[in-house]
C-alpha cells in the first residue's frame, strides 16, 4: 500500500525575474493597462515579437492568468471601450517588496495611471540609465503629518543625480494655482516635465510664459493626443 504523499514544501508560483520586476511596475503605478503589461513583457523578452514592441495578447493574458492563480493580482475590464487593469493584491504587493497599502482603482483614476504609466514607459525606453521613483513610493516615503503635499507623478533621477519633476496634468486648473505649482517646482527640482493635453498644455503655457525668465527655463510642455 502506497504511503500519504508529502506536501511539496516549494509549491507556490513559479515566478521568473522578469515577472517580478513587471509585478513591481505594477505595484508602484498602481495598476497597469492590458496592453501596457504586453508592451513591458516585450521589453523583457528576449524572443522574436509578432508585432514589433509586443507580445502576443495571448502571451500577455497566460502571463497574468499565471500571477491571478498564485493570487497576486486582479484583472478586471473597467471601462467598456478601454482594455481590462491589472493591479496587485496585498500578496501581490509582499510579493514585489514594495510596503504600499492594497489600493483599487476607481474608474474615475484610470486616465492618471494611465498616461502616468505611458509616460513612464517612454521616459525609461529614452533614457534607460536614468531611474525613476513613482509618486507612490514618493508618498511612501513621506512622514505621516506631511501626507496633504502635491507630489509631483514621479521623480526622473539622471546619472549626475539631477532629479526632474514628472507631471501628468489632464485637467485645468486656476491659473493662480497653476502659477504656484510651476513656481515651487522650479524651486526644487533641476527641470520639470509636463504631459497635457491640448487644451491643458495651451494653459500651461501661458502660465509658465508670466514666470521669471531664470524659472521658465526648468519648465518643459508635452503634449499628448488619445489613449
Amino acid at each position: 500500500m502506497l504511503g500519504k504523499q508529502k506536501t511539496r514544501r516549494d509549491r507556490g508560483p513559479r515566478l521568473t525575474p522578469r515577472d517580478l520586476l513587471i509585478l513591481c511596475w505594477i505595484g508602484e503605478q498602481y495598476a497597469l493597462r492590458f496592453d501596457q503589461i504586453r508592451e513591458l513583457l516585450a521589453r523583457h523578452s528576449t524572443g522574436v515579437m509578432q508585432m514589433p514592441g509586443l507580445v502576443s495578447e495571448s502571451t500577455a493574458r497566460h502571463t497574468i492568468d499565471r500571477w491571478e492563480l498564485a493570487g497576486l493580482v486582479v484583472s478586471k475590464k473597467i471601462l467598456a471601450d478601454e482594455p481590462g487593469y491589472c493591479w496587485l493584491t496585498p500578496a501581490g504587493l509582499r510579493t514585489a517588496g514594495l510596503p504600499f497599502r492594497p489600493f483599487t482603482p476607481a474608474p474615475a483614476s484610470l486616465p492618471h495611471i494611465f498616461w502616468c504609466a505611458r509616460t513612464r514607459l517612454e521616459l525609461t525606453a529614452q533614457y534607460p540609465e536614468w531611474s525613476w521613483r513613482s509618486e507612490r513610493w514618493l508618498r511612501a516615503e513621506l512622514d505621516q503629518r506631511i501626507k496633504s503635499v502635491k507630489l509631483p507623478d514621479a521623480l526622473l533621477v539622471a546619472e549626475d543625480g539631477a532629479a526632474i519633476a514628472v507631471e501628468v496634468e489632464l485637467t485645468q486648473k486656476n491659473t493662480l494655482k497653476l502659477e504656484e505649482i510651476l513656481q515651487a517646482r522650479t524651486l526644487v527640482y533641476a527641470q520639470t516635465v509636463y504631459f497635457a493635453p491640448p487644451p491643458v498644455a495651451r494653459a500651461l503655457n501661458q502660465v509658465k510664459d508670466q514666470l521669471d525668465r531664470m524659472y521658465a527655463q526648468k519648465v518643459v510642455i508635452h503634449t499628448i493626443g488619445e489613449k
